[in-house]
Parts: structure tokens; sequence; C-alpha cells
């Protein structure tokens, strides 16, 4: 069961799942603003004491019908704003703040609801817990330094932020990225450096690297790149270049055998693509300017057969290109 905005909000199970795995052990959770119940499922079934809450009744109806449905042990549930909530300093908890509260969708914590203010007095009576937000969320200042702070990645798309405090946070003070496989499978990558600029190139190695959305938006590319030997081609490492491609890399990056850089002009894409015998599947971009989805339909007017190419946009110093390439297995 689900609402258009509670399934917007609501994890899905295998990030719900990974994320639940860090409550193992404790006896009792409660999940704040639980919506239509997506981490409330998965906590069901790691931890043995439940308490699911929401202000919304439909969102606690929900959240009970899916939980009989999906067959996890029945957590308890209640109609109640978080501020009404006595929660005990033993209590570990979880909240994903309505970012909506104004009506508008917001990045700023103090905007949402229960705003910043109130999680920062739940943290000095109850120091174990984790927050859910936005990956665009600003967390600068006003936290515990001790929090961790951890980017989620699943299907191509970074999903979720979650802030880790108390007895949650296994790496105290880090950023850690997380991509997570359809089956579970989890790939991590933890700061260990200052987040240094990231050094950009202009010159297209044999392979071109599109970073995972996660070391993106946890502002890790840097220092992922630079510890494999990689080299950026934009300024915050959304796409890379190397001659090879390390093999603790292959989770992290999907990879494009490079054909050629052309200007980014139509008729000079159009001109290779019949000379090559090759057709466009995708058209990337970033910083280039173009609509992707405008070019790929009008690629495939112009040459609606061929081999299989990515045509990807950027730019290289002043210069806005298409890189055209294969991707590699």
């Amino acid at each position: 069961w689900a609402t258009r905005r509670g399934l917007e909000q609501s994890t899905g199970d295998v990030v719900a799942r990974w994320k639940a795995n860090r409550f193992a052990g404790c006896s009792h959770v409660v999940d704040l603003c639980c919506g239509i119940g997506g981490d409330t499922l998965a906590l069901s079934q790691r931890v043995s004491n439940v308490l699911a809450v929401d202000r919304d009744p439909v969102m606690v109806w929900m959240a009970r019908e899916n939980a009989a449905v999906s067959g996890v042990p029945m957590p308890a549930l209640c109609i109640a704003r978080c501020q009404d909530l006595r929660i005990d300093a033993g209590t570990v908890w979880h909240v994903d703040p309505d970012p909506r509260a104004g009506g508008k969708r917001t990045i700023d914590p103090g905007r949402m609801e229960p705003p910043r203010a109130w999680i920062a007095e739940l943290l000095e009576r109850a120091p174990t817990g984790a927050i859910k937000l936005a990956p665009a969320t600003r967390i600068d200042g006003g936290w515990p330094a001790s929090a961790e702070w951890t980017w989620i990645s699943h299907g191509g798309e970074c999903r979720q932020l979650v802030g880790w405090f108390g007895d949650l946070a296994v790496a105290p003070g880090g950023h850690r990225a997380v991509k997570l496989e359809q089956d579970g499978t989890a790939w991590e990558w933890l700061r260990e450096d200052n987040g240094e600029p990231i050094p950009v190139t202009t010159h297209v190695g044999s392979l071109l690297l599109e970073l995972d959305a996660a070391l993106l938006a946890s502002n890790l590319a840097g220092d992922f790149l630079a510890r494999h030997g990689l080299q950026a081609l934009t300024s915050r490492g959304g796409y890379a270049t190397s001659e090879d491609l390390p093999e603790e890399c292959r989770p992290w990056v999907r990879a494009y055998q490079v054909e050629a850089v052309l200007p980014l002009r139509f008729e000079a894409v159009v001109r290779w693509l019949r000379s090559s015998d090759c057709w466009v599947t995708q058209v990337k971009q970033r910083g280039a300017g173009i609509t992707a989805e405008a070019w790929l339909r009008r690629l495939v007017r112009e040459q609606p057969e061929g081999q299989d190419r990515v045509f990807v946009a950027t730019v290289l110093g002043k210069r806005r290109v298409a890189i055209m390439g294969r991707e590699m297995a």
C-alpha cells in the first residue's frame, strides 16, 4: 500500500535491508516518520521490538498493511508527532524527516519536519540513532563531529544520505560511499583524505569512466581517482579517463572504450556514425549544455541502425566535445 508521496519518500527494499543490518543487536528501535513502512519492515527482520511512528494516520495504516502482507514480524505502531513522544536515553531510533513540510522540497534540515533543532535535542537525550536525508542535503555544521555520513546508491542513482550517531557510527567522523547491487552485495568507499580539489585533464585516454553516483554525491570522487591513478575529465570527477581499468575499480564505474573525440556538432557526430556503421543507443552529458533526450531522438532518425555506441557530451578545457565509445562488459 502506498500513496504517491509516501512511495517517493519510502526506502527501497535493497537499501532498507542494508541499513537495517547496522541495527542488528539492538533490542528496541523506534522508527520515527515511518511513512508506508519501507525501513520499518526491514528493521522488523533484524530487531525484536520495533515501534513505527508517524503523525499521518493513513501512513500508519499503510505501514501496518504492508507489514501484514510482507510476512515480517508485526511492529508496534503509533500515530503521533515525534515531538510529542517520550524517547528515553537507551532508545535507539531512526528518523526520516519530511523534506516537504512547508509544501516545497528542501535540502535544509532546519526546515524539515521534525527540524534539526529537535533532532539535536533528541541526540542529547538518546545519542544512538540514524537520520535518513536526501543525498543533496546540506550537512555543514550543527551535527556531532562523531557522526558518520553514508551516501547510498542503487540502480545507478544515489538514493539517500544516512547520518549515523552514537554506537551506530562505526567510523566516527567518516564519510562513506556505498554502492548496493540488486542481490544486496555492498561496495564501500570510506574517505581517508582531506577532500583536496580534483586535478582535471583535457586528454582523453583509451577508456572513459563514469563514476558511481554515491562517490559523486559524497564528494569522494577525488580520493577514489587519486588512489587508483585515474584522471578526472570534469571538475567534480563525474567523468574520468585512463589507459586501463584496475580490477578493484570495476564495481564503481561504467567503462567505455573510446573510439573518437569529436567537436560537439550534430553534423560531425552523424558523419562519424555513418562512416563507422554505428548508431547511438545512449546519450550522456555533463556540463555541455545539451538535452540528451533530444539529441538521441535526432541521431536515431539520422542513423537508425548499426553497431551500438554511446555518445558522451562534455567540456575539455574550453572545448565542447562528443566522445564516442563502446560500453565495456
